[in-house]
């Protein structure tokens, strides 16, 4: 009977030991592995380290799983699995937002998992008066606000029947309103066009009302003459009479010799650092050469700020037919004959 008892007491402690011992292992385990998965969500590069900038979009319907594979797979992360656990655990995988995210290996699993659910870093970006398509898309894209060469690319044609005032434009050059806005890293390039679309929609308008031409919503003549004094004109207090002789010498069916059209086909679309003109240059065999060419270029060579899509809408009647500018002082001299804008010529150019 002793015996027996002693067994069980000797079999009880065993057993006791035992799950004792395999408590400890499991909470040494779990210890283990709860050190290696905080390790794993440490930023991979080491403090000081230098880390090249990772730009990764997430798309629409991209899983967790998904994303935690493309960023381990770009050496942002240490392991794509804790991303994965973190992301669900943490409940932050369920609000991750499409967009372009800027990453860099010195970033740690929670700091990326929150990034993404906080959404893309937004950017306040200025299109300035006369800027062109192109220097906009190279603008827009240096801040991976959009693909380069996606607003350039993009086909006009498929937003015609939404926005009518766009039936004849055969590029976005002209519509693209100057003005601050605010986007996000890794926009959808036709968010953006509907953005600035809209905005021109809405600050043009209210002049137009009285436009005969826009009524049909097919006439942009008045945009590509607001481009074109866009360009060729510094003082806003001449821009009205400048567009005057525009419309004096389109009335007289008189080519218009305007410089900046030159430059707009010299450098394909973009006046930023392009050389000066040469005689040569004026041969340029473009449509928007109005000097090869009489009447308008076939469609705006920028982006007119407000004053100038006025300018244009509202010219100022006179009996000038010539115009240059002073280099030194950047005054417009205005003629009414041609032997009158040789002399100013000769006395402000050198000519």
């Amino acid at each position: 009977m002793e015996l027996n008892s002693t067994l069980n007491i000797h079999k009880a402690r065993l057993i006791r030991n035992s799950i004792i011992m395999a408590v400890f292992l499991i909470v040494l385990c779990a210890a283990i592995s709860l050190a290696l998965f905080l390790g794993e969500l440490q930023p991979k590069n080491k403090l000081g380290e230098i880390s090249n900038v990772n730009y990764l979009k997430i798309s629409r319907g991209m899983g967790i799983k998904e994303i935690g594979a493309e960023i381990y797979t770009n050496g942002i992360i240490k392991s794509d699995k804790a991303f994965f656990v973190y992301s669900l655990i943490s409940g932050k995988g369920a609000s991750f937002k499409p967009g372009v995210y800027e990453l860099n290996s010195n970033q740690s699993v929670p700091e990326i998992a929150t990034l993404f659910s906080l959404g893309p870093r937004s950017i306040s970006v200025v299109i300035t008066p006369g800027m062109t398509l192109k220097e906009i898309d190279d603008y827009l894209s240096s801040l991976k606000i959009i693909p380069k060469g996606s607003l350039v690319e993009f086909n006009i044609n498929t937003i015609k029947d939404e926005l009518s005032f766009l039936k004849n434009a055969h590029t976005l050059e002209g519509f693209l309103f100057p003005d601050t806005y605010i986007f996000f890293i890794g926009s959808d390039i036709k968010d953006v066009v509907y953005k600035i679309l809209n905005n021109f929609k809405i600050k043009t308008e209210p002049y137009l009302a009285s436009l005969e031409s826009f009524k049909t919503e097919a006439d942009i003549n008045w945009l590509i003459i607001a481009s074109m004094i866009e360009k060729e004109v510094v003082s806003e207090n001449d821009i009205y009479i400048v567009s005057g002789i525009i419309q004096n010498r389109l009335n007289k069916k008189m080519p218009l010799q305007i410089d900046a059209t030159v430059i707009y086909a010299k450098c394909q679309g973009r006046f930023l650092n392009c050389p000066e003109l040469n005689s040569e240059d004026f041969k340029i065999d473009s449509s928007y050469n109005t000097y090869k060419y009489s009447g308008l270029p076939i469609s705006p060579i920028s982006n007119p700020g407000m004053q100038s899509i006025k300018a244009a809408i509202n010219p100022e009647k006179t009996n000038y037919l010539f115009y240059l500018s002073d280099p030194k002082t950047g005054k417009t001299i205005f003629s009414k004959t041609f032997n009158e804008h040789t002399k100013n010529r000769q006395k402000y150019l050198m000519i």
